[in-house]
């Protein structure tokens, strides 16, 4: 069984980059810290896609697939 990714991104990845990673379209998810989380839009359609723990956690809210972290420090363009 292959878990879903979760990565810490220390700049900015492309939206091609991102697409890439998170398997798909992009969404991106607003936290409380100024912080966001990029994560695939239609992970929910897909009846193989698992809980991405460490996003959900983040989130406050169920996160399925891969998902990249961006520090707001490093938030430019998203």
């Amino acid at each position: 069984m292959l878990y879903p990714k979760f990565y810490v991104h220390k700049s900015e990845p492309s939206l091609e980059e991102a697409q890439k990673f998170v398997g798909g379209l992009v969404e991106l998810l607003e936290l409380p810290n100024g912080d966001c989380l990029l994560v695939n839009e239609e992970s929910a359609l897909y009846n193989n896609s698992i809980v991405n723990a460490k996003a959900s956690i983040l989130a406050d809210m169920m996160i399925l697939g891969n998902a990249i972290q961006l520090k707001k420090k490093n938030r430019k363009n998203w």
